[in-house]
């Protein structure tokens, strides 16, 4: 095994940090299958806990495992990520558009014995170099309501053990694992917690990919942590996050944005290929933001200013604090 990177807050532990969503009282919206699926599922935190506390008794006992799933932009995304902390061990995301050679590497580098995917995924594991185990989430399903009631015995953990285990892109040769405690995504929530104001009242987007840091904890953990609702889109294009800004029904506006700048760039360049009605409303949808955040690399300042021009608010940058993974 490679000698992972591994970051551990220095501090006294914290209480377990899903006993804290737990009682935050935020919710979930996504599609419920996968990618382009046209089922969406909504769901508070506290009975998505109750299911992976379900999903975990299929886990191994002897705690410190590395389990993988893959990182569908799902429910199943915190269903599995959650029911592998309840059970103790190392939750491993991989991204479903990974090569085999990149999978392979990664199984195999973080010593997974188990897989958790659904049947739908599992042709992904085909041909790859390391044994393991694959739990089928359909399988578990059937008790995800009914088989765990009270949550207490889940929640009342230490803060030290290990959480999840992260890859980098690899742009310089084979990815490398970032290890991270739980007390060290703890204390990291917290302080995104803080300098954001996040909080019940927001309604955070997300379409960021959910195998690096500014998908999983910024942009998806954090907000949870903090108790807001999170709608998960299962395209990231222009388009789709356009739709979502300007939409006029029942549901609450959504309140953070958070994106790469790139992203920026192809919502300027959608806006500016729209109808002057359309455009309207994208506009007055960008205003309802609370705030817009640029992430993972420093915008240009091109796009900044145009962003500003349009909505009359600054993205807020911020990049040198999750640069890695």
């Amino acid at each position: 095994m490679s000698p992972w990177m591994t970051f551990h807050n220095m501090t006294t532990p914290s209480p377990f940090l899903l006993a804290n969503v737990y009682t935050a009282g935020g919710a979930v919206t996504a599609p419920s299958t996968g990618k382009g699926s046209d089922d969406v599922e909504t769901i508070s935190c506290k009975d998505l806990l109750h299911q992976a506390a379900a999903i975990a008794q299929f886990l191994p006992d002897t705690p410190g495992a590395s389990i993988a799933f893959f990182a569908h932009r799902n429910v199943d995304y915190l269903r599995c990520q959650w029911a592998i902390w309840l059970a103790n061990h190392i939750a491993v995301p991989l991204s479903p558009h990974s090569t085999l050679r990149e999978r392979s590497y990664i199984l195999q580098d973080s010593c997974t014995s188990v897989v958790l995917c659904r049947p739908s995924d599992q042709t992904l594991l085909e041909r790859i170099s390391t044994a393991v185990a694959v739990i089928d989430l359909n399988t578990t399903a059937a008790i995800w309501n009914t088989s765990v009631t009270d949550m207490t015995p889940w929640l009342t953990k230490t803060a030290d053990h290990d959480a999840m285990l992260m890859y980098t892109s690899g742009t310089t040769g084979f990815p490398k694992g970032v290890l991270s405690t739980h007390s060290s995504l703890m204390a990291q929530m917290t302080d995104l917690t803080t300098a954001w104001a996040l909080g019940p009242c927001d309604r955070v987007l997300h379409f960021l990919p959910l195998h690096h840091t500014h998908g999983i904890l910024n942009n998806l953990n954090a907000p949870l942590f903090a108790g807001a609702h999170v709608e998960c889109l299962a395209s990231a294009s222009a388009d789709a996050i356009w739709a979502a800004l300007s939409r006029h029904t029942a549901l609450p506006s959504v309140s953070v944005l958070m994106a790469v700048p790139s992203i920026y760039m192809l919502l300027l360049e959608a806006f500016a290929k729209m109808e002057p009605e359309a455009q309207e409303v994208a506009v007055a949808g960008a205003k309802r933001l609370r705030v817009a955040i640029s992430g993972s690399m420093a915008c240009p300042i091109s796009i900044l200013t145009r962003w500003e021009a349009l909505t009359g608010t600054s993205l807020l940058e911020r990049y040198i604090y999750i640069i890695f993974p």
